[in-house]
């Protein structure tokens, strides 16, 4: 007896020893429902991870511009001489705040300069610079003089005292800088890696803070200030548009380059190049919050 009572005792302990052993087994092994739930549950953390992504983004940059119109932005009369438009830097900040994904609405500050020469002035048609020793109109050619020098056809006064400029050779420089106000939005078209790509729209407001008109004497280098021009509107705007690509240093920075353009509304009259339009190359830096 006591013999098959071991035997007994024996097998149950071996039957219990593959239970134990089967048992975790299949609590490994988990149902389909709950594999599912599972991956709901990291989708949901991926979604919440991006939504925790920054809200605020500031940014600073330069922005190599330059105006393309060929036609003066002083007066009609000039058309007639060769026009230089100068590369000239804006340079300012912005500050980005994200709606979506997909959509961030930014605004900041800048101040942008644009030159125009023309140049050659005393070989123009019927086109001079005298310097008067009697009195003249103040204001001609769409320009505020403030000296005693004038760029006027050479028939136009014919009672003045006129004395050529020792120089043949004149090129008139004018300086307008604005301060800039833009509103725009940008669009996520793609995401990479380390790349972001976007496309921007918007607007800006415009206001005059420089308005200066002098002259170059070509041989001797001298500078004889002329005035100002007086078809400059006080304040203006521009439609804007461009595409931003943008590459992630970090989480919380990153440089981006974005070629952009300016169609200018109404900023001058009495000119044919009313809506002077700006093309430029943004290259700047950002902080994420």
């Amino acid at each position: 007896e006591d013999l098959f009572s071991d035997f007994i005792n024996s097998n149950t302990q071996k039957n219990e020893n593959s239970e134990k052993e089967v048992k975790p087994k299949i609590l490994e092994e988990k149902p389909l429902e709950l594999v599912l739930e599972e991956e709901k549950k990291k989708e949901k953390e991926k979604v919440e991870i991006k939504q925790k992504s920054p809200l605020l983004t500031v940014s600073s940059y330069i922005n190599p511009t330059k105006m393309l119109d060929s036609k003066s932005i002083l007066a009609d009369e000039f058309n007639d001489h060769t026009i230089k438009n100068n590369l000239t830097v804006a340079y300012g900040a912005k500050v980005s705040v994200r709606i979506n994904d997909k959509i961030n609405v930014r605004s900041g500050i800048a101040k942008v300069e644009l030159e125009q020469n023309t140049t050659n002035v005393n070989s123009g048609i019927n086109m001079g610079v005298y310097a008067l020793s009697a009195s003249n109109p103040k204001t001609a050619n769409n320009i505020t003089y403030h000296s005693n020098i004038r760029v006027i056809p050479d028939q136009s006064n014919q009672n003045a005292v006129m004395t050529m400029l020792s120089s043949d050779t004149n090129n008139m420089e004018q300086k307008v800088h604005y301060i800039e106000i833009p509103l725009e939005v940008e669009y996520k078209l793609a995401s990479f890696d380390k790349f972001n790509l976007l496309a921007t729209a918007g607007g800006s407001y415009y206001v005059v803070t420089k308005n200066t008109i002098s002259l170059a004497d070509v041989n001797t280098r001298s500078q004889y200030k002329l005035g100002e021009a007086s078809n400059l509107n006080d304040m203006s705007y521009s439609a804007n548009a461009g595409v931003k690509l943008e590459y992630n240093l970090s989480n919380k920075s990153s440089i981006n380059l974005e070629p952009n353009y300016r169609y200018m509304l109404n900023p001058l009259k009495n000119v044919d190049a009313k809506n002077p339009s700006l093309l430029g190359l943004n290259l700047g830096f950002s902080i994420k919050f």
